[in-house]
C-alpha cells in the first residue's frame, strides 16, 4: 500500500511563521482526520508536525503532503495546490496534484485559483528536505477567514474539504472508495448526475431546504446534496444583492449592470420549434440561441425591456 506522510502547515510554531488566523488549528485537525481515513483504507501514514525530524521523513515515500489555508489578503476566497519548482518525480507530483484538483474544488465548491501559485509555495521549505524519489504536494485549501463562501466551507463543512482531498488521493492511486455512496457509479458520472440535478432544481430550492429533490435524482451523497444546496442559495443572495445596489447607483450605471450580456441555459425542447409559445417571449426579451452542448442550447444577449 502506498506510504505518505501528511503535514499540518505551521503545526507546533509558536513564533516565526505561525499562519494565517485559525489556520493551524484548522491544518491540524484536517490532517488528522485525512490520516485516519487514508489509515482505514490501507495506507501507511505518517503525520509529521512544522518542523519535522530527519528520521521522521528518511526515505523515498508515495506522497508528502502539506496542508494549509491562506489569508484574506485577496478580497475573495479560493484556492490551490503547488508542487517543487525543482522536483526529482515531477511528473508523479503533477498526477496527484491534478487528481486532487480534480475532486477537491468541485466537490467543497470553493474556486481554484492557480495563480496565486508563488515562490513560497513551489520552493517550500520542505521540499529540500525529502528525497528526490518522494512526489511532494502543498493545497492551500482556501481562504480561511473569507466569509461567507470559503469561511463555511472550512469552517463549518470540513467533511467536504476532507473528503474532497481524500477523493483525490484514491484517484491518485487507482484505487476507489466503496463507501462513498455512489451506488457503483464512477466519480465522473456521480459528478454529472449532480450537475443535472443541480440545472434542474436551482430556481426553486432554498437554503437547507428540499434535500429530497436531489435524492430522488438518485443523489445520496450527503455533502454533495448540501454544498449544492449552500450554492443554489448564495447564487440568490448574490443576484438579489446586486439588484439592491443599483438602488444606489447613478442611472448609466443600473443600465450597464441590468443589460449586461449574461448567459442562461435552455433545455432545448422549449426552444427548437417555432410554434412553441415561450420562444416568442425570449425573442421579445433579446435572446439569441447559440450551439447546443448535452442536450441543452445555450442563450445569450439577453437585455430586460419595458
Amino acid at each position: 500500500m502506498p506510504k505518505i506522510i501528511i503535514q499540518g502547515g505551521h503545526e507546533g510554531r509558536t513564533s516565526g511563521s505561525t499562519g494565517a488566523p485559525g489556520e493551524q488549528g484548522f491544518n491540524v485537525d484536517i490532517a488528522n482526520k485525512l490520516a485516519d481515513k487514508l489509515r482505514t483504507k490501507g495506507f501507511e501514514v505518517k503525520r509529521v508536525k512544522a518542523d519535522p525530524s530527519s528520521a521522521d521523513i528518511a526515505g523515498d515515500w508515495d506522497l508528502f503532503l502539506a496542508i494549509h489555508y491562506d489569508a484574506d489578503i485577496y478580497g475573495k476566497g479560493g484556492g490551490f495546490l503547488d508542487r517543487p519548482k525543482n522536483d526529482g518525480v515531477a511528473e508523479r507530483s503533477k498526477a496527484i496534484l491534478e487528481a486532487i484538483e480534480s475532486t477537491y474544488f468541485p466537490m467543497t465548491g470553493i474556486v481554484n485559483v492557480p495563480s496565486r501559485r508563488n515562490s513560497n509555495t513551489s520552493n517550500y521549505y520542505m521540499w529540500s528536505r525529502l528525497s528526490l524519489k518522494t512526489p511532494c504536494v502543498l493545497i492551500e485549501c482556501g481562504v480561511g477567514q473569507h466569509k461567507p463562501d470559503d469561511y463555511e466551507v472550512l469552517f463549518n463543512k470540513r467533511n467536504l474539504v476532507i473528503d474532497g482531498i481524500y477523493e483525490g488521493i484514491l484517484k491518485a492511486f487507482n484505487m476507489s472508495d466503496d463507501n462513498h455512496g455512489k451506488d457503483n457509479m464512477t466519480y465522473e458520472q456521480f459528478y454529472a448526475k449532480f450537475l443535472e440535478a443541480f440545472r434542474k432544481h436551482k430556481n426553486d430550492v432554498e437554503w437547507g431546504d428540499d434535500k429530497f429533490k436531489f435524492e430522488a435524482e438518485g443523489l445520496k451523497d450527503e455533502a454533495m446534496i448540501g454544498r449544492m444546496i449552500d450554492n443554489i442559495a448564495r447564487d440568490k443572495a448574490n443576484k438579489a444583492k446586486e439588484l439592491s445596489d443599483c438602488q444606489n447607483k447613478p442611472p448609466q450605471i443600473v443600465e450597464k449592470i441590468v443589460e449586461k450580456e449574461v448567459k442562461v441555459e435552455v433545455p432545448v425542447e422549449k426552444i427548437v420549434y417555432k410554434d412553441n409559445p415561450n420562444l416568442a417571449d425570449w425573442e421579445a426579451n433579446g435572446l439569441i440561441t447559440e450551439q447546443e452542448i448535452d442536450g441543452t442550447k445555450y442563450i445569450t444577449n439577453y437585455k430586460k425591456r419595458g
